[in-house]
């Protein structure tokens, strides 16, 4: 019992893509934009580093991990705040080409950029750049 659990824990975190789609990517852009010159380098730094984005819920929720050697990658310099624990760096809002309106929070754990959360799927506009996008720092 104990190795399969172990065994579906494994698979869990193997699967997934090796980046963002564009739909991701123009929104954790745009935040580096507005971090300004030296944050914003560090963010897009990060988002450079990622190698395995796992999306659940039909892209409700993005998480992003920088692997090496099988194990997830933070590298002190990159960090965005010195508060640990979990804090949004972001909120953010816009509409789909179709119109649908979406918000959701971009997340930091212990400074670094983990996760973005959208109030629903998004699986199906993946690779179209959001309308309208407004983005809001907390950090």
């Amino acid at each position: 019992m104990a190795m399969n659990v172990l065994l579906s824990f494994i698979a869990f975190f193997r699967r997934g893509t090796r980046g963002f789609r564009l739909l991701e990517e123009t929104i954790l852009l745009e935040a580096a934009i507005r971090l300004g010159y030296r944050r914003g380098g560090k963010l897009r730094e990060r988002i450079a580093w990622i190698n395995l984005v796992q999306r659940l819920e039909g892209g409700r929720e993005v998480n992003a991990y920088a692997m090496k050697r099988g194990r997830p990658r933070f590298d002190p310099a990159l960090r965005l705040t010195d508060v640990n624990g979990e804090i949004a760096m972001a909120t953010f809002s816009f509409r789909s080409i179709s119109g649908a309106p979406f918000k959701g929070t971009v997340w930091l754990v212990d400074g670094q950029f983990v996760s973005i959360e959208f109030d629903k799927a998004t699986d199906r506009i993946l690779d179209e750049e959001p309308v309208a996008l407004r983005v809001s720092l907390w950090v």
